[in-house]
């Protein structure tokens, strides 16, 4: 088999993209259950208590067997942090493989940069929530007080620097609405044929007109060609449907997030 052939035949690896300050299980764990090929830790571990949680990560990783890399950056600073986000995923894509990246340990900036950089490039964000907690309710005024005062965990900050804002088009609101229309149809368990989903497009929404033969008592060939021109093929093209085995179309967990946040 030569190269080429390789290539082509190369499974398509998991990459998961975290920052390292002061968790562990909240990267480790998400990895795992990612069954991640590679981790890439970015971090500004340079001291302790920060090295500490650096060599821990590392260690639980070596004795999983999963592949890591160390990555020092910036992790403050947002323009740096997405730049070489941005760079490392359209690298790992380039590649064929499937990029995460944990938004929910780091720092604020690379979580807020990871986000971005995910939308641009096509990543997949994710997060995990904390369901137990190292430190108990009842010591949490004396872990974040100073001389009886509550302060938190920061005792001193910056001044106040603007996040770098970029223009993230929403998607299209006709095929979102549209979209919305079919998701009603199949929650009620009624028909989603293309006849009744057109008939439902133009009675319920305006989103079509013109779908009827001349005498009303059907739906046109050219309604039926306007639809699947105007709404079929870019839904399955924006991957927010998919076709089963049985010919079906079955909402992807992204065209049932699009509904749910834009519809």
């Amino acid at each position: 088999m030569n190269v080429k052939d390789e290539t082509i035949e190369r499974p398509e690896l998991r990459t998961v993209i975290d920052c390292v300050t002061f968790e562990t299980v909240k990267i480790v764990e998400p990895a795992k259950y990612l069954r991640a090929d590679k981790v890439y830790l970015f971090h500004r571990a340079e001291e302790k208590p920060y090295a500490d949680f650096l060599e821990k990560v590392e260690e639980e990783f070596t004795e999983l067997g999963i592949e890591h890399e160390t990555v020092p950056s910036q992790i403050n600073n947002f323009q740096i942090m997405l730049k070489e986000l941005l760079e490392l995923i359209q690298e790992e894509k380039s590649k064929d493989n499937l990029v995460y990246v944990n938004v929910s340990a780091g720092s604020r900036v690379f979580c807020a940069a990871g986000l971005v950089a995910t939308m641009m490039e096509g990543g997949r964000a994710y997060h995990v929530a904390a369901e137990e907690y190292t430190v108990d309710e009842e010591k949490i005024e004396d872990v974040y007080c100073e001389d009886g005062e509550l302060v938190g965990q920061a005792k001193e900050v910056s001044q106040p620097r603007e996040i770098i804002s970029f223009d993230l088009p929403k998607p299209n609101d006709r095929l979102i609405q549209g979209l919305k229309v079919l998701k009603d149809l199949k929650e009620r368990g009624a028909l989603t044929n293309t006849k009744n989903l057109v008939e439902k497009l133009e009675e319920e929404e305006g989103l079509m007109d013109d779908i009827y033969e001349k005498d009303r008592k059907k739906v046109s060939q050219s309604a039926v060609m306007r639809y699947r021109r105007q709404f079929l093929e870019k839904w399955i093209d924006k991957g927010y449907l998919k076709k089963e085995d049985r010919g079906d179309y079955e909402f992807t967990e992204d065209g049932k997030r699009m509904v749910e946040v834009f519809g």
